[in-house]
């Protein structure tokens, strides 16, 4: 165990020393860490299907809407997933799209913990809404050419220790762009990450997490603590989260599982200047799991 944080010691410096720039992120990916890590497996169950929609400090014109959808399958036999997710953010009179493929593949390491890699190809598009423009010289051509779409293909790669208590990882986002310096709109993004959620029969349980992004010179952490509440040890819980995110801002997750559906909701509140012109962030989701699988070394 203490290799594991000497490890995630060594990555969060790492993580921090890179290039990176923003990204599109939800506040329930803990419950999807896949969302952000190619290298997140989940092998509880046969496949996983997961939509979502945010939309960020409501009342605040030009603010991000984001819609997110990640479908997986994992195959027992070879210690294998495929993945593929899908973001969409329009943000004021842009609009960016991008859609991953993934393939991530585990290795045993102990009767206990699980090494996973995990290596995504995205295509991504960058457009203007230039009908809601309105320009001083709309005769100038050199206006529409600075805004003409683009498209660029990029590479995400990622590593996660986990086993049923712990998972500890970190990914780079983007890493096309490190060697593509004109690339500004799909820079490189590095994120670590540890979060430990407890495995008992008890009526309730705990879980926490702490994680680290950087993006261009912006360096950010998140600690999220959660409770899950069952009436017997065979139901599915009840989650009641809460996480503070540096720069002054808290929030809270809520989430009923069904089994095979869960359903998350989470709103936040900055409290920097864009608290007088807002009604904070609300975002829900809701997950589709498919037949569990047989063995499952790592399950929740």
């Amino acid at each position: 165990m203490r290799k594991l944080l000497y490890i995630l010691i060594f990555c969060m410096g790492w993580v921090l020393q890179l290039n990176a720039q923003s990204h599109i992120r939800f506040n329930n990916y803990w419950d999807n860490m896949y969302s952000l890590n190619p290298a997140s497996i989940n092998d509880a169950y046969l496949g996983s299907v997961s939509m979502a929609a945010r939309k960020q400090w409501v009342n605040f014109e030009g603010a991000p809407t984001t819609l997110a959808a990640t479908g997986t399958l994992y195959f027992e036999e070879i210690s294998t997933q495929i993945g593929m997710k899908i973001f969409n953010e329009k943000k004021g009179y842009t609009n960016s799209f991008d859609i991953d493929f993934s393939y991530s593949y585990a290795v045993a390491l102990n009767n206990a913990w699980k090494m996973n890699l995990g290596l995504a190809v995205s295509y991504q598009n960058y457009n203007y809404d230039i009908s809601q423009m309105t320009f001083a010289t709309p005769e100038n051509p050199e206006i529409y050419d600075r805004l003409l779409a683009t498209n660029n293909v990029n590479a995400d790669f990622g590593f996660e220790f986990n086993d049923q208590n712990w998972k500890i990882g970190a990914a780079s986002h983007n890493l096309n762009s490190i060697f593509d310096q004109k690339n500004e709109l799909h820079a490189n993004t590095n994120i670590v990450y540890a979060m430990f959620r407890e495995n008992t029969d008890n009526y309730i349980n705990y879980g926490f997490g702490l994680s680290g992004f950087q993006y261009g010179n912006v360096y950010q952490a998140e600690f999220n603590l959660s409770t899950f509440i069952k009436k017997d040890y065979q139901s599915s819980p009840i989650q009641i989260g809460a996480f503070y995110r540096t720069w002054r801002e808290v929030g809270m997750i809520f989430g009923v599982d069904f089994d095979k559906i869960k359903l998350s909701y989470s709103c936040d509140y900055n409290f920097g200047k864009v608290m007088y012109h807002s009604y904070g962030t609300h975002e829900i989701t809701i997950t589709y799991n498919f037949n569990k699988a047989y063995q499952c070394r790592t399950c929740w």
